[in-house]
């Protein structure tokens, strides 16, 4: 099934927050929550798009696919810089920051997993270098 390898991150993400719930002494500030939830919207949108790509033969919505992969890219990098701040700060312990830097991974990891699902309609590899555009 195409979408085992979403399910498995999204559960590697619950499992972290969860954990992260049972110890009162790691909780992420508000910064960071609303981090997790930028890119968590970034790449639900990402998967309706997919899912309507491979529903409706959607092809034009690609493009926009591709975009929104590139912007979880790029708070992955963006996030990960200010989580260093955050760090150098001593705003958060380590083990707290290593639970971050995960989450904000399998995150991106996901988007990619949903972009190659999407570009699987044009290319059998998901490769979005190798599409040529026919809409």
């Amino acid at each position: 099934m195409l979408l085992l390898p979403f399910i498995k991150y999204l559960v590697k993400i619950a499992q972290l927050v969860i954990k992260d719930k049972k110890n009162d002494n790691l909780k992420f500030s508000n910064v960071a929550l609303n981090e997790l939830k930028q890119m968590c919207d970034n790449v639900e949108e990402m998967y309706s798009i997919a899912i309507d790509i491979l529903s409706n033969g959607k092809f034009e919505e690609l493009d926009r696919l591709s975009k929104l992969e590139e912007m979880t890219d790029e708070y992955k990098e963006k996030f990960s810089a200010k989580h260093f701040e955050r760090l150098s700060q001593e705003n958060w312990s380590m083990e707290l920051g290593a639970y971050y830097i995960t989450i904000i991974s399998q995150i991106e990891r996901v988007g990619d997993h949903i972009v190659n699902i999407g570009f699987s309609t044009k290319n059998p590899t998901g490769d979005q270098n190798l599409y040529v555009k026919h809409y």
